[in-house]
């Protein structure tokens, strides 16, 4: 975990009771916090499906050190308390990396029609659909359709459903309120034998601003956020990334990487380019195109 302002971090869960002084990370001199943890002595896994865990971090607040308790920025599986909104990761039933897949990618069609669905509400029902539901009733129809790719919107985990997936928490495990990680194979892999592309929507422009389930973060920043006002969407309420740090364009280089190789997605579309390439964020028309071409062409441009 890389918690450059940390004093220590732990790793804390169901395998141990949550306590903080038993599994304490090991800290390099950039701020990356790791621990591993040795199968058991009969040959099982120290954390088994199911488990829920988080980093605890010991931060510096006020002068005072204090434990917060982080979902780590790694994550491959999150699950979220029906009651209390609770995000958690766990460990899944299955790693994806044991999916036997069936089907090749395909190759780029001749032309591209692009099929866009948030699998949350494909279904005409009033309840949460998922990656089954478009696996067995939207796909069919996508490609009887004649669409040769299918594009998902909010795939990754975000806690405020509401968001509709753009305020972002997790950035390695696919929502949870849609399916198991296995399911969401399923589904790419059944779109690969109908020969359709799979792109996902990625939001790399900025990340939720809630502290309790988000990247870690505070006032200043954090080691992920650019500093004061400059590191807040004043529009959307989210966070914006400091892409001059090496460990932030590391971490999102490394989340198209996986969701390319773990999940053989075959592109992506990147949300509000803008707010990442340009550093007044295309605030003068609340975060949309201004229409102003000097503030994109010109010397004020302000290029990230």
């Amino acid at each position: 975990e890389w918690a450059p302002a940390a004093l220590s971090a732990s790793l804390v869960g169901d395998f141990n009771e949550w306590d903080a002084s038993t599994h304490i990370c090991q800290c390099d001199g950039e701020g990356v916090h790791s621990l591993f943890l040795r199968d058991t002595p009969d040959g099982a896994w120290a954390i088994t499906p199911g488990c829920r865990y988080k980093v605890a971090l010991l931060v510096r607040r006020c002068g005072t050190a204090r434990r917060v308790l982080a979902v780590p920025a790694w994550a491959r599986c999150c699950v979220q308390d029906a009651m209390s909104g609770d995000l958690c990761a766990v460990v899944p039933a299955a790693d994806i990396s044991t999916y036997a897949w069936r089907f090749a990618r395909p190759p780029p069609p001749t032309s591209l029609r692009i099929y866009e669905v948030h699998p949350g509400i494909a279904s005409p029902e009033p309840t949460i659909s998922g990656w089954r539901y478009l696996r067995t009733c939207v796909l069919p129809r996508v490609v009887s359709l004649g669409y040769t790719a299918l594009l998902l919107l909010a795939v990754l985990e975000h806690g405020y459903y509401a968001s509709f997936g753009y305020h972002v928490t997790s950035y390695f495990a696919p929502s949870a309120r849609f399916g198991e990680p296995q399911e969401l194979a399923q589904l790419i892999d059944e779109a690969h034998r109908h020969g359709l592309l799979v792109l996902v929507e990625l939001v790399h422009a900025h990340a939720s601003a809630n502290t309790r389930e988000g990247l870690p973060q505070d006032e200043e920043g954090g080691a992920y956020f650019l500093g004061g006002s400059a590191g807040h969407h004043p529009v959307w309420g989210s966070r914006l990334f400091d892409y001059s740090k090496t460990e932030v364009v590391r971490f999102l280089l490394a989340n198209l990487h996986w969701f390319a190789s773990a999940y053989r997605v075959d592109g992506f579309r990147f949300d509000a380019v803008s707010t990442i390439l340009y550093r007044h964020r295309s605030l003068g028309a609340k975060g949309s195109f201004s229409g102003e071409y000097e503030a994109y062409f010109g010397p004020r441009r302000g290029v990230e």
